[in-house]
């Protein structure tokens, strides 16, 4: 694989790639992260993780992530510039997740993760 991080990540921030990434932290972690891209775009992230406590061991995390657009002008094949359709428009997407991971010995560790994924565009 390359020297792929993915089988040891260590933090919390490993939890988009491997669910498993969490059970080796203690203690509650909190996780964010905001990122400028050009053109008015924005991605966000943030995780919250913490221990259960309970007979059922283990950690959840709770976690987001986020792509902004601004807004950005509406454009065809025969109108490239947007003059014609004179059109604002923005593009969103977000993923909301829960993940569960438990180590039950020092070899053998499980880790398992849902995801709402949504995505807002216009459509005229």
């Amino acid at each position: 694989m390359g020297n792929a991080y993915v089988g040891v990540s260590d933090d919390i921030s490993g939890i988009f790639i491997n669910p498993v990434s969490i059970v080796h932290i203690e203690g509650q972690h909190l996780f964010f992260s905001s990122m400028q891209y050009m053109v008015d775009m924005q991605a966000m992230s943030a995780i919250w993780s913490f221990p259960v406590q309970s007979k059922i061991g283990g950690r959840l995390a709770v976690h987001y992530t986020g792509l902004y657009s601004g807004d950005m002008t509406w454009t065809t094949a025969t109108d490239i510039d947007g003059s014609e359709t004179a059109k604002d428009f923005t593009w969103n997407e977000l993923a909301l997740g829960l993940t569960y991971g438990r180590m039950f010995t020092d070899k053998f560790s499980i880790g398992v993760g849902a995801k709402y994924v949504r995505t807002d565009v216009a459509d005229w």
